[in-house]
């Protein structure tokens, strides 16, 4: 399981850091000592905080040493992208959450987590091609990279949903529908650390039906996730007429000779 520390500075007119403030699982940390919060945030595989890309990080990005995560969440993005229709309510005119006890960095940090938690629950409830989409047109923009850096499960099911595709193309040659699709997610895929690797084999077939099994992998062979999916097959020349399907000869030359 990847572990993020969520974390807030208050720093001063001068620009040093007044006070610091962490969280992360069930532990807490609060105090000025960088090298204190330097050992707490170690090993921690993501970075996530309020406004940190553009103001946390100019003061204490050098707190973060070779051990720990580079990858950084800023939530201050994240919010008008997955609550578009209502900007969210913890935000103060000044970039940072609204809290009880304003100047708490351990405060704003716990507030960032809640916050950050809400947005995976809102992007998770969009659809398979509405995240690929958001992913595709923002994953280049250093604001949204750490989030992006892990592939979301739904844009996981959309690949996995579209090599299945692509396999009932090429050996059943013909084209369907999707009629059922399970997923079960094994390891954090990664798009940042190299290509992503998919194989869909066909465990069983019918006239009518296509059983498959799919598997993701990442860049280093490990499995990220799998997944058995039901394909309903189409008759050509239905195929044709209802899905554009343009023909076996797309993938088997040959066989248009």
């Amino acid at each position: 399981m990847e572990s993020i520390v969520f974390i807030d500075s208050e720093i001063t007119n001068e620009g040093t850091i007044a006070d610091l403030g962490a969280v992360k699982e069930t532990a807490q940390f609060h105090s000025a000592n960088k090298q204190e919060f330097s050992e707490f945030v170690k090993g921690s595989n993501f970075v996530c905080g309020h406004n940190i890309i553009h103001h946390d990080l100019k003061y204490i990005n050098g707190l973060f040493n070779s051990n720990n995560a580079l990858n950084y969440i800023d939530t201050l993005y994240l919010s008008p992208l997955v609550f578009p229709k209502k900007p969210y309510h913890k935000l103060l005119k000044d970039d940072k959450l609204q809290t009880d006890e304003l100047n708490n960095p351990l405060n704003d940090a716990i507030k960032a987590k809640d916050l950050f938690y809400d947005e995976v629950n809102a992007f998770q409830s969009l659809s398979p091609k509405m995240k690929w989409v958001l992913c595709a047109l923002l994953y280049p923009f250093p604001e949204f990279q750490g989030f992006f850096h892990v592939l979301h499960g739904g844009i996981q099911a959309t690949l996995i949903d579209e090599i299945a595709c692509w396999n009932v193309f090429a050996k059943v040659k013909s084209a369907g529908v999707t009629v059922e699709l399970t997923t079960k997610y094994r390891a954090t895929v990664y798009s940042d650390r190299g290509e992503l690797f998919l194989r869909s084999r066909i465990v069983e077939q019918t006239s009518r039906l296509a059983k498959m099994h799919v598997e993701l992998f990442n860049a280093d062979g490990t499995l990220g996730s799998e997944a058995d999916v039901v394909y309903r097959i189409f008759p050509e020349n239905v195929a044709r007429q209802r899905l554009g399907w343009t023909g076996i000869e797309a993938f088997h030359p040959e066989e248009s000779k």
